[in-house]
């Protein structure tokens, strides 16, 4: 069935680029387009439903249930296309941003996932633009010209971008293998339920002590569930890191070096009370972005409600476990680590190279500091401007 022209181009504009290919169009075949009467056919349709927004294609749905027909029966070739306008497509699944449950969106090619990268997205260029929480609005605080700050932000935004698709991996079969085997795992442990804790009577000691040995059996088995399902992503996350270019991996510790000083202006008055723990939380943050992604990011920083406290709360726990390590409770799955690690030992490599005989057993040589400063250098270069020595050496204005 035909499409009237008339029905769908009385919506909202179409893009720049759509209209300008639209005239050139009309201005090829104008006995045909400028008729009331003319159909377009359904290739024209979905041409444009390919290059519009996300706003507009859902105007253009609404103009009548032929056209909403037409684009539902095409959603999967017209999400491919969208999709490629994105810096750094997803790979897989994604997260949702929406609030801080995170659900999986199913369906890599669906709408969803458009107007799930739509919001990562606005976001984004919210925080760079219009935020001094990376100090990205202004060219002067950063002592940048305006053309390298617009290629800084576009390095900060690639960053981003990775750090997204480093917390979507979550959404792998081999995560939700786990977290299902760990659903039914717990569903046996369930106290009250058949298998455990059923029919207490709370004056029976003997049973009240059984009883509390199940919940205690059930909680530990929560947490080694958790833990199980997190070093399966965490490893994924592991190996994503590797395979990434080496001045990406510059741009995600430059990202994190601006987080940690931002972060660090942002709890400025919470040293005096208490610098060690919000330390931590600092060090936290930094952590919780290359885990969680730009949503992290968003939530601490333009977070509020129900949002603002999950931000709250992740960096104390993450803190504490960055302590744990520290003390030597627990082995150090931190992403901040092994991103340190990846970086030294590409320098490394480099060296090795040029002169085979070189060894710092002792990491003297190629210690935090000298990492950090060949990653300023590669950004330094890819922005145009050699006198950039990274946020550390950034005299930071006051918090208002």
């Amino acid at each position: 069935m035909g499409l009237d022209v008339n029905t769908f181009m009385s919506s909202r504009p179409l893009p720049i680029k759509t209209q300008q290919w639209r005239h050139r169009t009309i201005k090829q075949s104008p006995s045909r387009l400028t008729m009331t009467s003319y159909r377009v056919s359904p290739e024209l349709i979905l041409d444009i439903a390919d290059h519009c927004d996300r706003a507009t294609l859902r105007t253009l749905m609404q103009t009548n249930k032929d056209i909403n027909a037409l684009i539902s029966d095409n959603e999967r070739s017209i999400v491919t296309a969208k999709l490629k306008t994105y810096l750094l497509p997803p790979l897989g699944e994604v997260l949702s941003s929406e609030d801080e449950r995170r659900c999986r969106v199913t369906g890599r090619l669906s709408f969803v996932t458009i107007q799930e990268m739509d919001l990562r997205e606005r976001r984004m260029r919210s925080i760079l633009d219009n935020s001094g929480f990376l100090l990205t609005d202004d060219p002067k605080t950063l002592g940048l010209t305006v053309h390298c700050l617009v290629r800084f932000k576009a390095g900060l935004k690639r960053a981003l971008y990775i750090t997204d698709r480093l917390a979507d991996l979550e959404t792998r079969p081999e995560v939700l293998h786990v977290q299902n085997k760990i659903t039914r795992r717990l569903s046996s442990l369930q106290v009250g339920g058949d298998s455990v804790g059923s029919a207490v009577d709370e004056n029976d000691l003997d049973k009240t002590e059984a009883f509390d040995e199940d919940v205690m059996l059930q909680h530990d088995a929560e947490v080694e569930a958790q833990h199980s399902a997190i070093m399966v992503h965490r490893n994924l996350q592991f190996e994503m890191i590797h395979e990434l270019a080496t001045l990406d991996i510059a741009w995600l510790l430059t990202l994190g070096e601006g987080a940690t000083k931002g972060c660090t202006r942002y709890f400025d008055k919470m040293y005096e009370s208490d610098p060690a723990g919000t330390q931590y939380k600092v060090v936290a943050f930094k952590e919780e972005l290359l885990r969680k992604g730009s949503f992290i990011l968003w939530a601490f920083v333009r977070g509020v409600g129900p949002m603002d406290a999950f931000a709250k709360k992740i960096l104390k726990q993450t803190g504490e476990e960055i302590m744990g390590f520290e003390i030597g409770q627990h082995h150090n799955c931190g992403l901040s680590l092994v991103l340190h690690q990846e970086m030294r030992q590409r320098i490394l490599d480099k060296i090795q190279r040029k002169d085979p005989l070189f060894v710092d057993e002792a990491q003297e040589e190629l210690g935090p500091a000298r990492v950090m400063a060949e990653a300023h250098r590669m950004i330094g270069k890819e922005i145009g401007c050699k006198g950039w020595h990274g946020y550390n050496s950034i005299v930071y204005p006051p918090v208002e």
